[in-house]
């Protein structure tokens, strides 16, 4: 299954700390859209999206790489749009996590891929990643980024 080994930001405290917040919750609408195909929050996506991808680091803004896709574990895949990165992810891996209730049951989705099986703390970051993201999600609404 090539294409379905994932790099893991191993720098996450670095990565997030370059990472644009205000860019990546500029992509809400295409995680609602991605969450409504796959009968999924959205939320689980944008903790995926942003733990993998370092909030939407420099390098991933300009592969239009919302997950920090690679191929095979090797060069990050480069996309031509957000929405068509967010296009290939559902076609990959929709079956895998289609209808999953919580985070936990998205993540044991996302190991029957297997995805990133490198970090053997990958499920409890994720966790801790999602709450994160409800977190600052709840700031940027508040805030001058609601549209």
């Amino acid at each position: 299954m090539a294409g379905h080994a994932h790099k893991h930001v191993h720098h996450h405290q670095a990565a997030s700390q370059s990472g644009d917040k205000s860019r990546f919750f500029e992509n809400i609408p295409i995680f609602e859209k991605m969450g409504q195909e796959l009968n999924i929050d959205p939320d689980f996506l944008m903790a995926l999206s942003s733990h993998e991808s370092g909030w939407i680091t420099d390098e991933n803004a300009g592969l239009h790489n919302l997950f920090g896709l690679t191929r095979a574990g090797g060069m990050n895949l480069k996309f031509s749009s957000y929405q068509e990165c967010a296009d290939y992810w559902v076609a990959h891996y929709k079956s895998y996590v289609q209808g999953a209730a919580t985070m936990n049951a998205f993540i044991k989705g996302l190991r029957k891929i297997p995805y990133n099986t490198e970090d053997p703390n990958y499920d409890h970051e994720l966790e801790l990643q999602y709450r994160t993201i409800l977190h600052w999600k709840a700031m940027f609404e508040k805030g001058s980024g609601t549209k």
